[in-house]
């Protein structure tokens, strides 16, 4: 393993992703492994000056934090572990409240207290990332499901009433009210097992494009969505729930219906009791619409947001520059002999007539985060929370590469030399941090107080860039020549023009004819890296919109099986219209101004829910938050269109009744 021989001792159980949520490894290593220098790890210090020395072995370092720590602990013992723990642990809290020069933070580590957390539910920041996301996509998904309900309720009371003479023959012939239920609930029952076994399929396939949809990258979230008996039990209760609650009382309510109701002519439908069914239905479907349009209003919020986002101006070139990513892991390359290799691989870079510009970077942009604390010569007053921010160590000409403009001074050069003054650049962020409207350029630095805060000289400042990722404000940012402090570069931006797409073998190979031992990860666009760390905001669009199309494709259903029945309830009144002279554009008007009364009564609940509901989740939108007029009139119109065209079929047929017909068939 990376040029270390390694000997396999053991195989975990099948299907054991380890205990942070979100990873997944493949093997696992001793800690005796980590001081080769072959096998790097998370860590995280108190930074330079602390003692830190991340090319040294972590485990014997008080400044380096690593480990997640792992216990068995009794139940009846674990708040005796717990202090212990805590006890244990306080040289350490002591050593990291000394680190901080503010006095409420230091009282705050000391008071710091242990606490357990089971390693079966996983730990990690997946979950609290992706709880909140997913929360509010199982609530849409109960919503989906109780429009869903709500129609079946609806289709039931209409399917029923007009069988309503067919079920009061059966019962003059001596069938009695059970036995016509128990065939009504065998129908049901064979309708939703034919449902379900289907949804089976689908809902394991829709589990894995769950994923891919959630992953960043090409690699899906490793997560195991097999279901276990448990969730075929939860299934089979919720379809039984469903069944009773919006298929079988229904279907009871009816059959209370006296012989006599039934035996009448199809006018009775026209009676009090027609005209309660009718009247349920249409408020039935009333809910439906503010439902529909609850969900298609999310769609509408969370496609905004996602447009939103991806419109920010990230303060650098996204459409013009590649990101070559490197990992020395498994390099040989001595760091002494690091400058000659950028040089002569930044020069073959720059032959390509394609090939603006190139610069190397310690970390890779979005999300490199190296958070640090840096000290003002002469300025002992700032407060510890002013002093902390990003930085990063960048090669010549890197703002020129990305596109950040330089506000004062100048960028790094390659004047800057080993031996030559210490420099670093603000960018303006930190500058107004540091000395509010102060000219920057000049001050001197450091990593540690002083007589330390004076190693580097700012000598220039640049604009804000977010280099974490597009819904973060950009962050503070101090950034050091990769020239003068020579270490492992994690990516190489090259800035191009022309298509970045077939320059991607091109770059490679010239990488390769310059270096070809060059570990080369991977080379991406700019745009694609931003855009990748937008999943969640993808997956909550994605899934909202397949929502809203469901529910679009449930409320159309409703509208047309109403309409329907309406219709063949109607006969003999529209015969009897249709012979008083009423014209076919009367009988589709009369048919619309119910289709209108319903989409009127449920609009305006549903963006009274919409707002709600928006407010409620705005932690997950970006400038969305609120009613805006163009999504919810968009999702208004949807409904509008569907309630119309699933007004039309009926309509079309009611308009070609023959008023000679209805009255005989009455």
């Amino acid at each position: 393993m990376n040029g270390v021989p390694a000997v396999i001792v053991g195989v975990a159980p099948e299907h054991f992703s380890g205990v942070v949520a979100g990873t997944a490894p493949d093997l696992w290593l001793t800690l005796a492994a980590q001081p080769s220098g072959r096998f790097t790890t998370w860590f995280d210090s108190l930074g330079p000056g602390s003692g830190a020395d991340i090319r040294a072995p972590y485990r014997n370092q008080q400044s380096v934090f690593w480990l997640w720590v792992l216990t068995r602990v009794p139940e009846p013992e674990k708040s005796s572990s717990m202090e212990r723990w805590t006890a244990t642990l306080q040289p350490d809290l002591a050593l990291l409240a000394g680190n901080s020069r503010d006095p409420r933070e230091r009282e705050q580590i000391l008071q710091s207290r242990v606490q357990l957390i089971s390693a079966a539910t996983g730990e990690g920041a997946f979950r609290g990332e992706y709880s909140q996301p997913l929360t509010l996509l199982m609530l849409m998904a109960a919503l989906v499901l109780v429009i869903g309900c709500v129609n079946l309720a609806n289709l039931q009371l209409v399917r029923l009433l007009s069988r309503q003479r067919e079920l009061t023959v059966r019962a003059s012939l001596g069938a009695s009210r059970w036995r016509l239920l128990r065939q009504l609930l065998a129908e049901d029952v064979l309708l939703a097992l034919l449902g379900a076994f289907p949804a089976i399929f689908v809902a394991r396939a829709a589990s894995a494009l769950l994923l891919r949809w959630a992953s960043i990258g090409d690699r899906p979230i490793p997560l195991d969505l097999r279901p276990g008996w448990e969730l075929y039990a939860f299934g089979a209760a919720l379809l039984f729930a469903t069944l009773v609650g919006f298929s079988f009382l229904p279907a009871w309510r009816v059959s209370r219906n006296s012989l006599a109701a039934g035996m009448t002519s199809r006018s009775s439908s026209s009676s009090s009791q027609g005209r309660n069914t009718r009247k349920w239905s249409s408020l039935l479907l009333v809910g439906q619409v503010s439902f529909s349009l609850l969900l298609l209003g999310f769609a509408a919020l969370f496609a905004e947001t996602l447009l939103n986002i991806s419109r920010i101006d990230a303060g650098v070139d996204r459409d013009h520059v590649l990101s070559v990513h490197l990992d020395f892991t498994n390099a040989s390359f001595g760091e002494e002999h690091l400058p000659q290799l950028y040089a002569r691989v930044l020069m073959q870079l720059k032959e390509l007539p394609a090939v603006r510009d190139a610069a190397f970077s310690m970390c890779a942009i979005p999300g490199c985060i190296w958070n640090t604390a840096i000290h003002v010569s002469g300025h002992p007053e700032i407060p510890e929370q002013q002093l902390h921010g990003e930085e990063n160590h960048v090669g010549a000409n890197y703002f020129h590469t990305l596109g950040i403009p330089v506000l004062r001074g100048r960028e790094f050069t390659k004047r800057d030399l080993p031996t030559s003054q210490p420099v670093a650049i603000v960018n303006h962020a930190f500058a107004q941090k540091l000395f509010a409207s102060e000219n920057p350029i000049g001050h001197r630095i450091g990593y540690q107080p002083a007589p330390h805060d004076a190693d580097y000289i700012i000598v220039g400042e640049v604009a804000d860039a977010r280099l974490d990722d597009l819904r973060s404000p950009p962050s503070p940012t101090a950034y050091f020549s990769l020239t003068q402090r020579p270490t492992f570069a994690e990516s190489i931006e090259v800035c191009a023009d022309g298509q970045l797409g077939a320059l991607y073998s091109t770059i490679r190979q010239t990488l390769l004819s310059a270096e070809p031992n060059l570990p080369i990860h991977n080379i991406v666009s700019l745009s694609a890296e931003y855009d990748e760390g937008l999943s969640r905001e993808k997956l909550l669009a994605r899934l909202t919109a397949i929502f809203g199309l469901v529910a679009m494709a449930l409320a159309a259903l409703g509208f047309y099986g109403l309409l329907s029945f309406n219709v063949a309830a109607r006969t003999s009144e529209i015969g009897i219209r249709i012979a008083m002279g009423a014209t076919p554009a009367d009988v589709r008007a009369l048919l619309l101004r119910q289709t209108f009364g319903i989409l009127a009564a449920g609009i305006l609940p549903g963006v009274i829910l919409t707002e709600v509901a928006g407010q409620a989740v705005k932690g997950l939108l970006y400038n969305a938050g609120t009613v805006h007029v163009a999504p919810l009139s968009m999702a208004a119109t949807i409904l509008v269109i569907i309630g119309i065209l699933a007004t039309l079929r009926p309509a079309r047929r009611a308009v070609h009744i023959d008023p000679i017909t209805a009255l005989r068939a009455d």
